[in-house]
This record gives structure tokens, C-alpha cells and sequence, in this order.
């Protein structure tokens, strides 16, 4: 599985050798905010769909709270990438609502697995 990876990852670097210039640190951080933020947005449809399929079972209420953790993340990630792009809201200080998006987040994670452990039971 290593070997396949390394060979995906060289052939990719291969076919695709014009991007391989040396990024600044702010380009990273757009690409890791852009990925985050992909993530995120992509769990959340999951974890819609998730709720939807068992919205009338004991297993409904969790996905419900992991829909809330997946909003809260995607939100912040959003936040993260219009203060880098500098659009909108990059004049305000950002640091509170970031904040609380990263703590919502994982408070709703946290809730989200324990009442789907107990749903288990």
C-alpha cells in the first residue's frame, strides 16, 4: 500500500510538474484552509444524509449534534479563508469567533459520540 501511494504521489508530481514551485507561507495556509474547508463541507453532507436516513430512530439525535459539530467547523473554516483572502470581514479581529467555532465544534463532536455510544447500548 506505501509502495502504491508513493508511486500515485510521483506519477501525480510527474504529469503535474508546473505546480511544483516553491510555495510562500501564505499559499500554504490557503491550500490547508482550502482543504479543511472542503472537508468540512463534504462531512457535513454525509452527516446530513446520515440524519436523514435515521431522523425517526434512536441513532438520529447523535448524527444531529454531529451535523451541529461538522456546521460549527465548516463556519470556521470560512471564517479562516475570507480573513485570508482578506474579503469582507478582515478588518475585525476574528480570534473570538474563531474560537468559538473550534470549541463548538468539538463540544458537539464530544456530544454527538457519547449519545451515539449509548444509542448502541
Amino acid at each position: 500500500m506505501k509502495r502504491l501511494t508513493a508511486c500515485l504521489t510521483l506519477a501525480l508530481v510527474l504529469v503535474n510538474y508546473d505546480f511544483c514551485w516553491a510555495l510562500s507561507s501564505q499559499e500554504y495556509r490557503i491550500i490547508q484552509e482550502s482543504l479543511y474547508f472542503a472537508t468540512s463541507v463534504g462531512c457535513l453532507a454525509f452527516a446530513l444524509i446520515i440524519f436523514h436516513s435515521l431522523k425517526g430512530g434512536s441513532l438520529g439525535t447523535p448524527w444531529l449534534f454531529i451535523f451541529a459539530g461538522f456546521l460549527f467547523a465548516a463556519a470556521g473554516g470560512a471564517i479562516h479563508l475570507l480573513d485570508l483572502f482578506k474579503i469582507l470581514i478582515h478588518v475585525y479581529d476574528l480570534r473570538p469567533a474563531l474560537l468559538i467555532t473550534n470549541c463548538g465544534s468539538m463540544i458537539f463532536f464530544l456530544i454527538g459520540l457519547i449519545l451515539y455510544k449509548r444509542g448502541l447500548r
